[in-house]
């Protein structure tokens, strides 16, 4: 899955964040300089993928499990433009949770990142993005102005041999043949150019 593509994604149909989404470098430079986006924001990044085993005897035919997950960082002290010092446990963004959530639901929740209705041959998802959980990060990448949480949502591609690498083979050009069509009577024969 594409990070760069469900970010574009999340900014445009996620106003939440006020298009305050980046990715994980963003993510980690944060962590380490305190270098964070304008809050509320949110960071993609990839989880770990698994892999189903091949189920075609004589080919492949197997489901990758893609994972990423939604690091939400809010201000614990001003949520939804509402200021409150006194807030100092984050209570207010806890409960704010369920609205960040539900943002991140009509953004990404069901879409086909890799869909194109003008070549569904090339679309390799059998259903879009599903939510698989949330979760306080396991970086533990907290602090008293921001408030850390993880949704995590998976997406399941199917791969097979037209994916990876092909047996290199003389193009085909044209097909020719002979059709009988009852024993004693003519012959049709016929010639098919193959476009490119």
């Amino acid at each position: 899955m594409n990070i760069d593509t469900v970010i574009a994604q999340i900014r445009a149909l996620c106003p939440i964040f006020a298009n305050n989404v980046a990715g994980a470098a963003n993510y980690a430079s944060g962590v380490r300089d305190q270098v964070w986006l304008p809050l509320p924001a949110a960071y993609v990044l990839h989880l770990p993928e698994e892999a189903e085993e091949n189920t075609s005897a004589n080919g492949l035919w197997q489901i990758i499990h893609e994972r990423i997950a939604v690091i939400a960082v809010l201000d614990t002290m001003n949520i939804g433009g509402t200021l409150d010092i006194a807030d100092r446990r984050g209570q207010a963004c806890a409960a704010y949770l369920d609205t960040v959530r539900a943002g991140l639901f009509r953004a990404i929740l069901n879409w086909r990142p890799d869909f194109d209705p003008a070549n569904p041959a090339t679309n390799r998802e059998a259903r879009g993005i599903y939510y698989v959980g949330a979760e306080f990060p396991a970086d533990g990448a907290f602090d008293r102005a921001r408030f850390f949480y993880q949704f995590t949502f998976g997406l399941d591609t199917l791969v097979t041999e037209i994916d990876g690498w092909q047996l290199p083979y003389a193009p085909l050009v044209d097909i020719r043949g002979t059709i009988t069509v009852a024993p004693g009577t003519a012959e049709l024969q016929f010639d098919v150019p193959v476009k490119p």
